[in-house]
Formats: structure tokens, sequence, C-alpha cells
């Protein structure tokens, strides 16, 4: 059923949850709650000491704005619950007869280390690179296993759990780092051209085009000068004139394909102009002269000057 214009905010219950065992003059609450959705969902007894081999019985309750909660019981020991830490400490050695010699240690922790049993990982690789792996079980931290010349290379790894004796269902440890003989050797991978940072390749591609762009240039102004003997260049022809104290030439007027054909023209008349500057000047300058203006001018004085 609905009901319009009023509303009501959910809230969830709040849960507490107590356990005890036989250590414990009284039940003790949850040293550290876990929530999910602001809710409390779980407990966390890290730093808490819980004795092993001991039912602890768990009791949880709470209450909701509708009324309490049906309390929950459950029972359960510890050491069914463990999941041993990782062996760090593995030791291989040859021995007489080509055989190699396997140590390990223990995990660090309060697993009491008779109650362990080890699996051992030991794999060979042979000459076509296929590797061929065995699992033997042992409830002792050393092994001696036989060694053949014909592989490049022998790894071994282990494991622990609790085992039957001592648990009613073990939990598998993480395996550890493999040990190898012959030993591993970690070499440092050398550095790839692709890490260069792609801006240095922008940068020096750059740079490339500007110098060849320089070179290219110096090349052609040196060629047309000793094709043609005439070097035009209207700046010059305007910087003159400024030295000179005349007017400049009209800024407007620029060098055209009509300007080359002028100079072509005027060098097929007979006329030498070697080293010369062609000038661009304004129309009806003073020293105008044919071709339209255009000025054959040597470089002192400036022809480009007003008369």
């Amino acid at each position: 059923m609905v009901q319009l214009g009023r509303t009501q905010r959910y809230q969830p219950p709040q849960r507490n949850l107590y356990f005890w065992h036989r250590e414990l003059e009284q039940a003790e609450e949850c040293p550290k709650y876990i929530f999910s959705g602001g809710v409390r969902s779980g407990c966390d007894f890290t730093g808490k000491a819980l004795p092993d081999f001991t039912d602890i019985n768990f009791y949880i309750n709470g209450s909701s704005p509708q009324g309490p909660l049906k309390p929950t019981y459950a029972s359960l020991q510890i050491q069914n619950h463990v999941k041993p830490g990782t062996a760090e400490k593995l030791h291989l050695q040859t021995g007489p007869d080509m055989h190699l010699e396997i140590q390990w240690e223990r995990p660090v922790g309060s697993v009491p280390g008779q109650c362990l049993e080890w699996e051992v990982e030991y794999s060979q690789e042979g000459p076509d690179g296929k590797i061929t792996s065995q699992q033997i079980f042992t409830e002792e931290m050393n092994l001696t296993l036989p060694l053949n010349d014909d592989y490049r290379k022998s790894c071994v790894r282990v494991r622990s759990k609790l085992h039957k004796y001592c648990v009613n269902k073990g939990l598998w440890s993480e395996w550890s780092h493999p040990a190898c003989h012959p030993e591993m050797k970690e070499v440092a991978p050398e550095p790839q051209w692709d890490m260069v940072p792609v801006y240095v390749y922008i940068a020096t591609a750059i740079i490339a085009i500007l110098v060849l762009s320089l070179c290219v240039g110096t090349v052609l102004k040196v060629f047309s000068i000793h094709r043609t003997g005439v070097y035009w260049d209207p700046g010059d022809c305007w910087a003159a004139q400024a030295d000179s104290g005349g007017e400049s030439a009209d800024p407007g007027l620029q060098r055209t394909s009509t300007t080359e054909d002028h100079i072509r023209s005027w060098t097929a008349s007979g006329n030498k102009v070697s080293g010369a500057h062609v000038c661009l000047c304004p129309p009806g300058s003073a020293e105008e002269v044919i071709p339209p203006s255009m000025k054959i001018v040597a470089p002192q004085p400036s022809p480009c000057s007003p008369s």
C-alpha cells in the first residue's frame, strides 16, 4: 500500500557482534567493525589474538525502527580458516653424485610448524625449451632431487597448508618465488629508442629543414649570379636609395616574372651588367630607362637616387 503526501526514510538495522571463548571471562564486542554502505557488515580481528584449536562462539544481535532483530549464533575454530604465509627463504645447492639439495624455512606466523605440510613443484627445462614439472608432497623442510645434465635449467618453488591432523580442511598458501640452478641473473634492459621523447625528433626535424633551406637558397643565388651576371634584390636598391639621401622606392613594387623577363631582354641586347644591381624605380623617375620601371645600375654611386 502506497500513501501519498508522506515520505518515510528507510533506516538500516544496527548490528552488534560479540564473541567469547574459554579464555575470556565474559563476551567482548568486535574490536573493529567493517562497514559497507554505512552499515556494519563484518568484524576485523587484525591485532586481536584468537586461540587456535578452541571453539570461538559468535553472537550477533541488533535493532531497527521496526523492532529488535533475531539474534544469530555461530561457532568455529580459527585453524580451519587459516591460510599460512608464503615461504620466503628457499636455498638450493648441488650435492655429490649430481643431486640438488633444497632447504626452506617455514613462514612467519603463529601456525605450529608440526601442523604444516608442503608441496614442492620441481620444473626442468630441456634443450628444446620444453618444460617438465612434477609435484612432491612432504612434511619435511628439506628435499634432495636428482639433477640431470641434459636439462638447461632446474627450478623449485614451495607452498604449505595445515594438514588433516590439525584442521578439518586446510587452505594452501601462495607459492614462493622460484629458486633455480644454475642461478638466474637479472639483466638490465637496454634503453630503447622508442623511449626518446617525441619532441626531440620534432625539434631535430625542424632544425634540419631550416639548415637545408638556407643551403638551397645560397646555392640558387650563387648559381643565378654566375649564369646571368645579374643579381637582383629590390631590398638592396631601396637601402641604396636611402643611403644616398633619396626617397626609397614604393614598397608596393615587388619583383615579378615581368622583372625577370626585362632582365633577360636587357642582357640579350649586349649590355654588360655583371655585378650590377637591378632596381625597381618609381614610374616617372628622372633616371627612368628602357625597359619601363627597370634600372640597371652600378653599385657606386646609387642610380636609384633622385636626380
